[in-house]
């Protein structure tokens, strides 16, 4: 699935810290339902700021990182997350 608009909410200047991203209403309850059923869980998500230079790899990085941990501590298990 898509990050920006399926999982956060998006920004028209990019999500370029973990501050700014946003969880959509019931997003983190979905995805603990698709792990409760066992489906595998991966998320690809087109990360512009970076071409444009507004937002490093590595903020990126951690923003997922973080979002992965708010997920796993609502029983929702993320697979992998590319960008």
């Amino acid at each position: 699935m898509d990050r920006d608009v399926v999982i956060n909410r998006n920004r028209p200047d990019h999500v370029k810290s973990w501050d700014e991203f946003t969880f959509l209403p019931h997003a983190v309850e979905a995805l603990s339902e698709l792990s409760r059923f066992g489906l595998k869980t991966v998320i690809l998500t087109n990360q512009a700021a970076i071409n444009r230079g507004i937002s490093s790899r590595e903020t990126i990085d951690e923003i997922h990182s973080k979002m992965a941990g708010v997920l796993e501590t609502a029983a929702a298990r993320i697979d992998g997350v590319f960008y």
